[in-house]
């Protein structure tokens, strides 16, 4: 729903090298969608799978105005803020990218992981 503040939470399981990410959408504080995916077998690191649930969750906030990403995870905030790539992966600029190509999305901010929760459990169910 356009015009609403809406806020998504964004969270991954890697584990064997498979990965899952999980999404929560909240619009004036309600959840509005929830829902994971398994990406399958990456050669990823626990940063780069994280950055992959950011760079998902920019394609969920098409349908929204006034988006805030969240992640629980401090490094990729520090990467994004300073654009400072992981090794020879291009996921930050990616994700960058694809933030400055959007006028809906507001900020990307780091929460606690207690806070994420729910995002958190469908990625663990959605890497099964």
């Amino acid at each position: 729903m356009k015009n609403s503040l809406t806020e998504v939470y964004t969270d991954v399981s890697l584990r064997d090298g498979h990965v899952g990410i999980g999404w929560t959408v909240e619009q004036d504080g309600e959840p509005v969608l929830r829902g994971g995916k398994q990406l399958g077998e990456l050669d990823v690191n626990s940063t780069e799978a994280e950055l992959l649930a950011l760079i998902h969750a920019t394609d969920l906030a098409t349908e929204y105005d006034n988006v805030t990403l969240y992640t629980d995870c401090q490094t990729v905030i520090g990467h994004i803020t300073n654009n400072v790539e992981i090794g020879d992966r291009p996921y930050v600029k990616q994700f960058i990218k694809k933030v400055k190509e959007m006028d809906t999305i507001q900020s990307v901010e780091w929460i606690p992981r207690d806070m994420n929760e729910s995002a958190h459990e469908i990625a663990t169910k959605s890497n099964k």
